[in-house]
């Protein structure tokens, strides 16, 4: 997925903070056995809780289709950036799209704010 904007940053301050050699951002959700991302989303409801925030990690979801479809960023590649699945065969055929034509669309969202 390419990153753009506020999550460019934040994935820029992970690296330039991270324990030389270290491999993965989040050593506690992520290891080379898997990613324990029901672990990793109860940390995040409970942060946002914490501080009165009455919404989940999931709707950040539902907001980035919602961003996408006002921009009218085509179905098929809004699902590509959501990893949401199509019912369609064709769409999975070839690599699906590449990280400038996501970043394209992603770069129309965040200039829209």
């Amino acid at each position: 997925m390419p990153l753009v904007g506020a999550s460019l940053w934040a994935a820029q301050r992970v690296v330039d903070t991270a324990i030389p050699g270290s491999r993965f951002a989040f050593k506690k959700y992520t290891s080379e056995s898997g990613c324990k991302a029901t672990s990793a989303s109860a940390t995040i409801a409970k942060w946002l809780r914490g501080r009165g925030i009455e919404h989940t990690a999931h709707e950040l979801r539902h907001t980035m289709a919602d961003r996408l479809r006002e921009i009218q960023c085509p179905e098929d590649i809004r699902k590509s950036i959501g990893g949401w699945a199509s019912a369609d065969v064709a769409s999975k055929y070839g690599k699906g799209y590449s990280l400038l034509v996501m970043r394209d669309w992603l770069l129309k969202v965040e200039l829209t704010g």
